[in-house]
């Protein structure tokens, strides 16, 4: 029934709250900002003036009524009919676990302009899930930190997050964990709180310092962990025999001895051990060079190792015949005065050597 162009109204104002975040959250935005949450007073046919409403975030709301409320006032008026106020409320700060917001009229009820009051009972939105608590790392370990070596190296870790769950832990090379780059083989499923026990191993060669930083969900990093250094070199010394000396003929070295001298280098780890010999088996007695004399055939060996262990031998066969060989002249006829020879004279080449022949 319509009565005088009249409507009928029986409610009193709602209260809604928005802007509640379902994940988790640190309460803060990209910028660093307090995240909002928004309370919306309503009433179609116009609010009471100088509307009233309390407002507190708790975790607990097994009591409502022992909470300490803040309050929040409107200067609307009835002139100035609002049907909708509303006000911003930031986020807690700094805080963790789950959040409510609980808002309910102020001491003198919430009314509109027709008298009607809202239902008086606080209403509750929420949780909010905060996490301001950086993840855990424990039981780092470095399994060759600060030694050379041709073995693979591996680092391990474990980490652990209360709250909004381990995002990833990350290794680097730099000291300030820029640059960073995934742990472990696999990647570790976003919001699980662990712990995760991870590893990466590196099997070729490397010098660097290494560097660990966890993460959680919501962006929380630990502080970045030095674990040593890794020093694998995974490559071999080079070595090689070099001879000095005269050539001459069919491989033969002549004249005077030969200057026998190993050369040797390492590209990551550098030669700790090293030696030069005729021994066929590894020598390193810190000889890097030495001379040869006549001899039909001689193998000089040279033996080298790096600081990671990786060793290299090289030889070099060769002979050496500095000794001129030796030669005379005889002759036979019938001598007669004075040296002189009475008859045909036949003369023979008489010739030796010892070595090349």
């Amino acid at each position: 029934d319509i009565c005088n162009g009249k409507r009928s109204d029986e409610s009193g104002p709602t209260i809604e709250i928005s802007g509640i975040e379902n994940g988790w959250t640190t309460g803060r935005d990209s910028s660093g900002n307090p995240l909002k949450a928004t309370v919306t007073i309503e009433d179609s046919y116009g609010l009471k003036e100088n509307t009233t409403v309390e407002y507190v975030w708790t975790k607990n709301i097994s009591n409502l009524d022992s909470l300490v409320y803040q309050t929040k006032s409107f200067t609307n008026s009835r002139e100035d009919v609002k049907t909708e106020l509303s006000f911003k409320v930031d986020y807690p700060q700094n805080e963790n676990d789950y959040w409510y917001l609980v808002v309910k009229p102020g001491p003198d009820g919430l009314r509109d302009l027709n008298g009607n009051y809202s239902d008086s009972n606080p209403i509750q939105a929420g949780p909010i899930k905060l996490d301001n608590t950086k993840p855990v790392i424990t039981n780092l370990v470095n399994s060759k930190d600060g030694v050379w070596t041709n073995q693979p190296v591996t680092v391990s870790g474990t980490i652990s997050d209360a709250h909004s769950g381990v995002k990833k832990i990350y290794y680097s090379y730099k000291s300030d964990g820029t640059n960073k780059t995934a742990f472990g083989t696999s990647q570790i499923t976003s919001g699980g709180n662990g712990p995760f026990n991870v590893s990466n191993t590196w099997s070729t060669n490397i010098n660097e310092s290494i560097y660990v930083i966890g993460e959680d969900s919501v962006g929380n990093k630990t502080a970045v962990m030095p674990i040593g250094k890794i020093m694998l070199d995974v490559v071999k010394p080079t070595c090689s025999v070099v001879l000095t000396g005269t050539k001459g003929d069919n491989d033969w070295y002549k004249d005077s001895a030969v200057t026998v001298k190993l050369d040797k280098s390492d590209a990551y780890s550098d030669i700790v051990s090293y030696g030069l010999s005729t021994n066929t088996t590894a020598t390193y007695n810190s000889t890097a060079s030495g001379t040869q004399g006549d001899t039909p055939s001689v193998t000089w060996y040279g033996y080298v190792k790096d600081s990671a262990g990786n060793t290299q031998a090289c030889s070099k066969t060769f002979k050496v015949d500095i000794t001129k060989p030796t030669c005379t002249i005889s002759k036979s006829g019938t001598s007669g005065s004075n040296g002189w020879y009475r008859s045909k004279v036949a003369l023979t080449l008489n010739s030796d050597d010892k070595l090349s022949g």
